[in-house]
C-alpha cells in the first residue's frame, strides 16, 4: 500500500501503481509469506518489522462493555457464555447462552449508527440494548445495610452484598463510541472506547447507571492488551464481596487477548470470570 485519499487506495504491483476504490473493498490483510502459521507461540510474540494496519482481532466488547464496533456481515461469534451473529455490516444480535439454559430468555441487538475515517484514524458509534424477558440483567448488586453489634456498640455500616434478582422483564440500554488510530510504527492500532448504560430491573425502583472508558492496543499482530476504568455503584469489587463492605464505585481492569489462530482467541483479565475464550468464523 503506497498511499490513499478519501476515495481510493494506491497499491504497488508488479505492473505498476494500481488504484482501488474504497467502496469496493471489504477488508485488507497482509500476507507475510505464510511464515506466521509455522512460527509457534513465542515467535509470534517476538518483535517484528512487518507492517500491519489491523491486528488479528477487532473487539466488539472490552470484556463485558461494548465498543463502537460490530461484527461484520455473516460473522459468527461463540464464547463460553454467549453467542452473536453479524446480520449486516452495521447490525449484530447476540445473547447469553448460559442464561438461556437457566430459563432466562434474552437477546442483545447492537446497531452502528455512525462510522467515518480512513486507515490512519476512524471513529464509530453504536447503540443497543440487552433485553431479558424472564429475569434480571446480570452483574447488578445492591448493598443491604443492617445494624450490628461490635465492640460494645452498634455499627450502622454493617451489611452484605446481594445480587438483584427478578422473574420479570428487565433491560439495559447502552451507547458506545470507539476512536481507532494507526500507530506511528504502522504496526497495529490504539483504540479508545467510551460508553454509558442504564438498566432497569422489574421490582427494583432505581435506574442503574454505568460509565466506562477503555483501551485496547495491538502490541503484536496476534496480541492485544486491554485496560478499563468504570463507574458502577451496582457492582462490588472482589474485596467488597469478601469484606461485606461498601468501599468504592470505581473499578479497574487490565488484561490481554491472544489470537491462537485465525478463529480462536483466549484472554485473561483481573475481574471475574478472569478467563475468556471465543471463536469467530
Amino acid at each position: 500500500l503506497q498511499n490513499e485519499d478519501n476515495y481510493k487506495f494506491y497499491v504497488k504491483t508488479d505492473i505498476g501503481l494500481m488504484s482501488i476504490e474504497k467502496n469496493n473493498i471489504n477488508s485488507i490483510d497482509f500476507n507475510f509469506e505464510d511464515r506466521e502459521d509455522n512460527e509457534g507461540f513465542l515467535n509470534n510474540l517476538s518483535k517484528s518489522d512487518e507492517r500491519y494496519f489491523f491486528g488479528d482481532e477487532q473487539l466488539i466488547d472490552v470484556w463485558f462493555d461494548p465498543t463502537g464496533n460490530v461484527l461484520s456481515d455473516g460473522t459468527i461469534y461463540v464464547s463460553g457464555l454467549s453467542g452473536a451473529y453479524g446480520v449486516t455490516e452495521k447490525f449484530q444480535i447476540s445473547l447469553r447462552v448460559f442464561d438461556y439454559l437457566l430459563g432466562n430468555v434474552n437477546f442483545r441487538p447492537k446497531y452502528q449508527i455512525y462510522k467515518k475515517g480512513d486507515l490512519k484514524r476512524s471513529n464509530s458509534l453504536s447503540i443497543g440494548g440487552h433485553f431479558y424477558l424472564t429475569g434480571a440483567v446480570p452483574h447488578k448488586w445492591e448493598f443491604i445495610e443492617r445494624s450490628c453489634y461490635s465492640y460494645d456498640e452498634y455499627d450502622d455500616k454493617c451489611g452484605s452484598w446481594q445480587q438483584i434478582k427478578s422473574d420479570e422483564f428487565s433491560y439495559e440500554l447502552f451507547l458506545a463510541y470507539t476512536s481507532s488510530k494507526l500507530k506511528s510504527s504502522d504496526q497495529g492500532r490504539i483504540n479508545l472506547n467510551f460508553g454509558s448504560s442504564i438498566a432497569q430491573i422489574s421490582g427494583y425502583s432505581n435506574l442503574m447507571t454505568r460509565v466506562w472508558f477503555g483501551t485496547d492496543i495491538d502490541v503484536r499482530k496476534s496480541l492485544k492488551l486491554t485496560g478499563l476504568i468504570a463507574y458502577d455503584p451496582y457492582l462490588p469489587t472482589i474485596a467488597e464481596l469478601f469484606d461485606n463492605a461498601e468501599q468504592t464505585d470505581i473499578h479497574l481492569d487490565f488484561g490481554f487477548i491472544y489470537a491462537l489462530n485465525e478463529n480462536f482467541r483466549v484472554g485473561l483479565h483481573l475481574t471475574s470470570p478472569f478467563v475468556g475464550f471465543y471463536w469467530k468464523f
